[in-house]
């Protein structure tokens, strides 16, 4: 697992001609970005997802998707899906929602149970414990800790975890990028039977992905791409082109992972 940026266009400006002729000049348009995590699965299903920022709300919604692409239950997978999409968890309804009776319960039971992990979550269970069905907030920052926490709040749920501790384990390996050491992350990793295996630290060449990165970003760069939706759609052709390539991961897999 790793995430990269990719842009359509170089730090250098450059021209494209059309196709034949060196008459007709076409200018890039405006410099944009996409923000690219991906999976590259060895006796699973490798995938890639576009995401707004990799705070740890998304991340963790990621984390769901890795379940949900690589088991076969299917009321499973509505399941989770159901919980990703829920618009509740939209950061502009999330005071509604934790002010919903049945919400703030499940809500204040996960921040207890968290709140001897660090001092900021045992603060926020503090400020939930003192305004039941009152929490208003204008702090971003409260507002995204509150969000993050509802989220894993929906795990609480015993039917869902016995149905996820049923699946076999998933073991990702990841790089040390703070929001995967995030207590709200690691819980619910345990929770979706995912075992993390962290890379040493500045070790990017452990992780076989970035060769496919370094492959998908190559042919993108001759390209003159004049929209996001383009460049989402180029990057996926390319990334499920080449991602499930042995050739990428076998070297790999008997230099470096069974040294872990």
């Amino acid at each position: 697992m790793d995430q990269t940026y990719c842009q359509n266009q170089g730090n250098v400006y450059k021209t494209y001609h059309k196709t034949g002729t060196k008459n007709t000049i076409y200018k890039t348009p405006d410099k944009f970005s996409i923000s690219a995590v991906g999976i590259q699965a060895i006796n699973g299903n490798s995938f890639v997802s576009f995401l707004d920022n990799t705070k740890t709300f998304e991340m963790m919604k990621f984390m769901v998707q890795i379940v949900i692409k690589n088991i076969e239950n299917i009321e499973l997978k509505l399941k989770l899906k159901e919980i990703i999409y829920n618009e509740e968890l939209f950061l502009e309804n999330i005071l509604n929602t934790v002010n919903k009776p049945e919400n703030y319960n499940i809500l204040l039971k996960t921040l207890k149970d968290l709140s001897n992990t660090n001092k900021s979550i045992r603060k926020l269970y503090e400020y939930v414990e003192r305004n039941e069905g009152t929490i208003h907030t204008i702090s971003k920052q409260r507002l995204e800790n509150l969000q993050k926490t509802m989220f894993l709040a929906y795990f609480n749920d015993k039917k869902l975890q016995y149905q996820l501790i049923m699946e076999k384990p998933l073991a990702v390996i990841l790089d040390n990028y703070s929001v995967h050491h995030a207590i709200v992350f690691t819980r619910l990793c345990n929770i979706l039977n995912l075992d993390l295996i962290f890379l040493p630290p500045y070790s990017p060449k452990y992780n076989p992905i970035e060769q496919v990165w370094r492959t998908v970003k190559r042919p993108l760069s001759i390209k003159n791409i004049k929209s996001l939706e383009e460049l989402i759609k180029y990057f996926k052709n390319e990334f499920y082109e080449v991602v499930d390539r042995p050739s990428f991961w076998k070297g790999w897999v008997r230099n470096v992972l069974w040294g872990f």
